[in-house]
């Protein structure tokens, strides 16, 4: 730091210190003249803190009189939130800075360090606390200058709340989220003709309040559109529409229509699948494919089609293998704790990552069905929500002898006879395959490259030899011992600098010189770093039968240290064979096993034609075996024997386990009642839909709100707890989750009077002035507008093409996918073999999702990554987007294909645009809209006349008409209002 720097921090310093003192004596002088006698009269030496603690009032003696009970217990939460959110993490009693805790109202009035009282009930400005939030003095603000500071609003909280006396939270007033949901009476309003649901009333109240208006009803094309999306995820055909424009009652029956459709599923599905971390592999490292998972999936579409009341949903998913009356599906429904990631590494620690997975299925617990952020605790105790590191473990121990198994699902006997008769076949013929395997194999081995290393004078047991170089570069060499047949020599270097080589080669026998050929280096499948290699071949077999001895004469370049020379027969190599084969080959014929015979057939088939074909016809053969019609489905299933101990791992290290501890709920929730001996997940999803769970039924509600209104009643939806955001209308919330759970834990239900409210029915327009007082639409004075899902923008365009496919349910697909995308799999071992026929167009609810490699739509729409649970999905907005809904194949398809629905539907260009308009939004173009669009049409209808190869490429032939109607129709898949659900 330089001299200027120290002088301008020493400056702010000393501001800051008188400042601090001017505000001591002002403190000090307004308590001591409004303190009672005996407390005037103390001395200091009691200490300012002591003075200052007698001296303030009780909080019934400050707080307004007209206060209500209600209202000061709003007052409470609201502050708590703060502290909790802004200052605990330093002033609580685990760090207690400055020796200030704010974690309880005795210390919060006695204050810290500076001797002053953070909190002075009744006088916010005299309050250290409020001072040290609102000082401009960047060394004394709190938070750190590190910390988001407060805004405005929350300061005015925390001042209400001390003006109030600083009423701290009991039993009664502990956090919301903790405290069974309240019912409430709907309240008044004065715009009565606006309610269509006492709902309404909730949000009505809380406008007037603020001196708003809702947005007036949207537009019957707008509600058309928005329920159809909202409820199965496709756009509306153009005749409801019309039905809903010219009967507003038929608005009922359309929201009946599409609760029954059996696409409903489909849309509400995703949702929960998101939750789930749902994917068609295993995640990590190797990603091996689940072609099974999808039968989990099945399950969650067939239980919303039917409505299954959310309680027993919940039941299935978390125990369905221990109900009494436990089948096939319910055991498929404990899928849902199936979709942790999964590593099959080699040489990986399987304990380790079995409590991975335990502590996976915890965390999928607390953030999907308890709105609690309970992975905090992992390690340590949770900084913010009352749930110790113990607790956390609890939980766990519900889930330790939970074993991942599999359930095989029953065959229909027709399929299972041609199954059984299929593979009989198949084994049939891959025994014959096999056969001509071998008989290839007998026919290639006389010409088997095999490779001896040479026995020469001073040479060790791997016929490694350090001879000594002459003065001409020379090295000679006598073979002691060479194989009965030799068809040519190879020479190895080890560890050799590069400008050391081999330049030639003599050999004779006796006095009789041997003629060789010098052989190119011919990579043929070997690599090795360790050595360089030369190989000559002779002209004339030599054959062991020779008398006089085989000498070898090496001419090199530079020092030669190690080096060996070994005789091949047969076909020449030109490289050592590898360890693994050198291996092989050493070990006695009928003692090698199928895997070292498979081993070495493969190494072979480089060097034999037959061989290698025999070898791809097995492999084919193998591949093409028939799929068995008696799935094994991964489910979960009780540990009955050897039941294991669950400890307390210390900081969430699997290596060191600490205290035992037993299967249980957190303290701060309703106690766990157990049926049995011990606590099961029976006992756990019984609790989770108990009338008194606080947190279970208004994580459901909260849940569809926000997939109808796009932002939650809480918009924290993973974190309910002390760091969440508080119910923008906490009655509202609570009124819903005790009407929810009361009536039937009903999905439908639940749907069907959200969507027929009047706070669904607003328009999602704008008001610049109502927008400066609620700029986050908090008090829910319009609609949103949000971007469809990732899945539905495609949906959307085959739908509008006709190109979708109806059926629902069944294994995942492979849509077209981009060139290269498969190839980054691990080890490049995945395959994406795309799908032909109706599976081309399926949903995308039903696109193969791999956890290393999704593709690329599903990526860039931001779907979930499935690695962890996904209660709240991002919507972001990019060039990489436009890219896709304009050049992708599938789009230009889908747009090819929408003209040659739209072309024949009427005789004129105008009404042809409209039929596409309605098809895509719901609506009729604008006049500007029109124009623009039938000029672009007119232009692209010139230029495909005059490149009539484009319109090949385009629409598969020379219809010029097609082509333009294409190109204009694909702006309409890329407008903004085709992927906005409105």
């Amino acid at each position: 730091m330089d001299a200027a720097a120290e002088g301008r921090l020493g400056a702010a310093r000393v501001a800051g210190l008188v400042a601090r003192v001017l505000f001591v004596t002002g403190v000090w002088l307004a308590l001591n003249a409004a303190a009672p006698a005996h407390v005037a009269a103390m001395s200091n030496e009691d200490g300012e803190a002591a003075t200052l603690a007698a001296a303030a009032p009780p909080a019934a003696a400050t707080a307004p009189e007209d206060l209500a009970p209600t209202d000061v217990e709003a007052l409470a939460r609201e502050a708590q939130q703060i502290l909790r959110a802004s200052c605990l993490e330093c002033h609580d009693a685990r760090k207690a800075r400055a020796d200030l805790r704010l974690d309880d109202r005795e210390h919060a009035l006695a204050g810290g360090d500076s001797g002053l009282p953070a909190i002075v009930p009744g006088e916010p400005t005299l309050s250290e606390l409020i001072q040290r939030v609102t000082t401009q003095d960047l060394l004394d603000r709190m938070p750190p200058d590190d910390r988001v500071p407060l805004d405005a609003e929350q300061v005015a909280q925390l001042e209400r709340w001390i003006q109030a006396g600083a009423p701290w939270p009991t039993q009664d007033t502990q956090h919301w989220a903790f405290r069974a949901p309240r019912a409430t009476p709907a309240p008044t309003v004065q715009n009565v003709a606006w309610l269509r649901d006492p709902l309404d009333a909730y949000v009505l109240a809380e406008l007037e309040a603020a001196g708003l208006q809702p947005n007036p009803e949207a537009d019957a094309a707008t509600l058309a559109r928005r329920l159809s999306l909202d409820l199965v995820g496709l756009p509306p055909a153009p005749a409801d529409v019309d039905a809903l424009a010219a009967d507003p009652g038929f608005y009922d029956i359309y929201v009946d229509r599409l609760l029954a459709s059996p696409h409903f599923a489909e849309r509400w599905a995703r949702h929960w699948l998101d939750k789930a971390g749902y994917a068609d592999s295993d995640g990590y490292e190797n990603d091996k494919a689940r072609p099974e998972a999808y039968h989990w999936r099945d399950w969650v579409l067939q239980s919303m089609q039917r409505d299954q009341p959310y309680d027993e949903f919940l039941r299935e998913q978390i125990a369905g293998d221990l109900l009494p009356d436990a089948n096939a599906g319910t055991r498929i429904a404990t899928g849902f704790f199936r979709q942790t990631l999964t590593n099959t590494e080699a040489g990986v620690d399987k304990e380790e990552f079995r409590l991975e997975a335990v502590m996976q299925r915890v965390d999928l617990t607390g953030t999907a069905l308890l709105g609690l952020t309970v992975n905090c605790a992992r390690c340590h105790d949770h900084k913010y929500d009352p749930i110790s590191a113990n607790e956390y473990y609890a939980l766990a121990a519900f889930f330790d002898n939970a074993d991942e198994s599999v359930v095989e699902l029953p065959a229909k006997a027709e399929e299972l006879a041609e199954y059984k008769a299929a593979l009989a076949v198949q084994r049939s013929e891959l025994g014959s395959l096999r056969e001509e395997l071998g008989r290839a194999y007998e026919r290639f081995l006389p010409t088997r490259p095999r490779v001896h290393p040479l026995l020469v004078d001073g040479a060790n047991a791997q016929g490694r030899v350090n001879a000594p170089v002459d003065s001409d570069g020379q090295i000679t060499l006598v073979v002691t011992q060479r194989p009965e047949r030799c068809d040519g020599f190879a020479v190895e270097l080890f560890d050799a600098p590069s400008e050391v080589e081999v330049i030639g080669l003599s050999a004779r026998v006796g006095s009789r010189v041997l003629e060789l050929e010098a052989l190119p280096v011919v990579d043929a499948g070997i690599t090795s770093t360790s050595y360089r290699h030369a190989s000559w071949r002779l002209a004339e077999t030599l054959l062991a039968g020779a008398d006089a001895p085989l000498t070898l004469t090496l001419s090199v370049r530079g020092p030669v240290n190690d080096l060996r020379v070994s005789a091949f027969t047969g076909a020449a190599l030109d490289a050592e064979l590898p360890a693994r084969i050198r291996k092989i080959l050493a070990t006695p014929l009928d003692a090698r096993n199928a895997a070292q015979t498979t081993t070495l057939a493969v190494h072979d088939a480089q060097f034999d034609d037959d061989l290698l074909s025999a070898i791809k016809a097995l492999k084919h053969h193998r591949r093409s075996a028939p799929e068995n019609p008696v799935p094994s489905v991964p489910v979960l299933a009780e540990r009955r024997v050897d039941r294991r101990v669950t400890r307390l791992l210390e900081r969430g290290d699997h290596l060191r386990a600490g205290e035992t501890v037993s299967a249980d709920t957190p303290a701060v929730l309703p106690a766990l009642t157990v049926s049995g001996e011990r606590p099961t997940r029976l006992d756990l999803a019984r609790w989770l839909a108990a009338p008194e769970h606080p947190l279970t039924a208004r994580v459901f509600v909260n849940d569809v709100w926000q997939q109808l209104f796009g932002e939650g009643l809480v918009r924290t939806p993973g974190d309910f707890g002390t760091r969440g955001a508080p119910p923008t209308h906490p009655a509202l919330l609570d009124q819903l989750a005790i009407d929810t759970r009361d009536s039937g834990w009903s999905r439908k239900a639940l749907i069907r009077r959200l969507v027929r409210s009047a706070t669904y029915r607003q328009a999602s327009t704008h008001r610049p002035a109502v927008e400066r007082v609620d700029p986050e639409n908090k008090l829910l004075h319009r609609q949103s507008r949000t971007r469809v899902d990732a899945e539905l923008v495609r949906d959307q365009a085959l739908a509008v093409s006709g190109l979708l496919s109806e059926t629902v349910g069944g294994p995942s697909v492979f849509p077209p996918l981009p060139d290269g995308v498969a190839d980054k799999s691990y080890a490049n071992l995945f395959r994406w073999s795309t799908s032909e026929g109706e599976d081309r167009y399926r949903r995308g609810l039903y696109t193969f999702f791999k956890r290393t490699a999704p593709h690329p739509h599903l990526e860039q729409f931001d779907a979930p990554t499935s690695l962890t649970s996904c209660v709240r999905r991002g919507r972001s907005n990019t060039p990489l987007q436009a890219l896709i809904t304009l050049n992708d194949p599938l789009f230009v398809e889908a747009a090819a294909h929408l003209a040659a629905r739209v072309m024949p539907s009427a005789d004129t260009d105008d009404a042809r645009l409209t039929e596409a308009f309605r098809l895509c939004i719901a609506r009729e173009p604008t006049r500007v809209e029109s124009t623009e669009l039938l000029a672009l049409l007119d232009e692209a209808r010139s230029w495909y006349l005059e490149h009539p190869n484009h319109t090949a490429v385009l629409v598969g032939s020379d219809d010029s008409e097609h082509a333009a109607w294409t190109t204009t129709l694909r702006v309409l898949l890329n407008l903004d209002e085709f992927l906005v659900r409105p």
